[in-house]
């Protein structure tokens, strides 16, 4: 985790996002939230996730909104954006595709 030029807090993910690890990131990460304004995901380190994983993007973006913080994803890898969108949550999910 490290903080940016604007006060954008960074959080690295990395590893399986599944039914073993969601618990645990999302408990650690919804404090995240509730400590700070602006935080963005960078899941590029993500080696592999399941619905669970998409479960926990949709967890997150909800309760950041339910408390009016700001969060985004960003440097998804294909197989978490395939996901995404096969689940039908991509128009939900503030997602920032880098370029």
């Amino acid at each position: 985790m490290h903080i940016s030029a604007d006060d954008v807090i960074i959080v690295h993910i990395n590893g399986e996002l599944n039914f073993a690890t969601v618990p645990v990131l999302g408990k650690n990460n919804r404090n995240l939230i509730l400590k700070n304004q602006r935080i963005v995901f960078d899941l590029s380190q993500v080696t592999s996730s399941d619905n669970t994983g998409v479960g926990l993007l949709v967890a997150l973006a909800s309760f950041a909104k339910s408390i009016r913080k700001e969060v985004s994803f960003i440097n998804l890898p294909e197989q978490l954006l395939d996901l995404v969108e096969a689940v039908g949550v991509r128009e939900i999910l503030p997602i920032k595709l880098q370029n």
